[in-house]
């Protein structure tokens, strides 16, 4: 069974938590780290957009028409039945852009639907749940990153050809004395919504970051932007972190309320530094979140 880590301090920044079972007194003999961990309620989803995973916690009850030694293994194929189901419901839900949701997606085209549902079937174990009453629940998760990505935004709608990036955990590459590194764009108060593919717009409405700015392995492999909830730990982020330029979002647009607009200034800004540098092709942008 796969672990779940989660840096200290850290928690779900918007937890969209969809309650899926109800009146059921659930008394766990075994898996406390369920708990410990923060994982969603019994019957329960959460989109941990720090970490861009979505997880369930999901319950299958015994076949009591089996033989009593059965019915452990019974109710843990039953939930992990119910996690590909709970799973599949709780990412459809993910907004991919600002007009678009992973359901909308799944609409469109009756492969790109197969696909999501191939995506989905591959979900990781974090914890395994006994409760007294025989019931087995199991929290799962999966990365919006990735395959997902993939199946939802094919071809260059998900960013230009490029190069592999680094594997995960490597260092940034060395820049000039005081190079940008990258952009945190500070939306706190904004009520924005994150996504998957979110854009950044001047005051004029032209682009200044989105997937027609970047190379398609970097998004596949860590989103087109990353999220927190704090101005100075995001610009501390490996993503960005050396000389991230900050500037303010002045406000939301698009029917899903996850483009943001910056001042035709700070779009200057930004444009001027990625003339010289990488930092937009590799997706080197954050964008943090919350109430101010």
């Amino acid at each position: 069974m796969q672990e779940a880590t989660k840096e200290d301090g850290m928690r779900p920044l918007r937890p969209y938590i969809s309650i899926l079972f109800t009146g059921l007194l659930l008394i766990p003999i075994m898996g406390v780290q369920a708990q410990e961990e923060n994982y969603p309620e019994p019957g329960a989803f959460l989109i941990d957009w720090e970490r861009q995973m979505v997880i369930t916690h999901s319950l299958g009850a015994p076949n009591t028409a089996l033989p009593q030694p059965a019915w452990r293994s019974s109710a843990l194929r039953a939930a992990r039945q119910s996690a590909y189901r709970d799973l599949l419901e709780a990412v459809k839900g993910v907004t991919v852009s600002s007009t678009t949701t992973v359901e909308n997606s799944m609409l469109t085209s009756d492969i790109i639907k197969s696909h999501i549902e191939g995506v989905v079937s591959d979900f990781t174990v974090l914890d395994i749940i006994y409760f007294e009453s025989m019931d087995v629940g199991v929290i799962v998760e999966m990365p919006i990153t990735g395959a997902l990505y993939d199946a939802v935004l094919p071809g260059e709608a998900g960013g230009r050809p490029g190069g592999e990036p680094p594997a995960p955990g490597t260092p940034p590459p060395s820049r000039a004395t005081g190079a940008v590194s990258g952009v945190v764009v500070d939306a706190t108060g904004l009520d924005a919504a994150p996504a998957m593919a979110p854009k950044i717009l001047d005051e004029n409405g032209d682009e200044v970051y989105g997937t027609t700015k970047v190379m398609r392995q970097y998004a596949m492999q860590q989103g087109v932007v990353g999220y927190h909830n704090n101005v100075a730990r995001a610009s501390e982020d490996e993503r960005v972190a050396g000389n991230p330029l900050v500037v303010r979002a002045l406000r939301t647009t698009g029917p899903n309320g996850c483009d943001l607009i910056i001042s035709n200034q700070d779009a200057r800004r930004i444009r001027q530094a990625a003339g010289n540098l990488p930092f937009l092709d590799e997706c080197r942008v954050m964008i943090v979140l919350g109430a101010e």
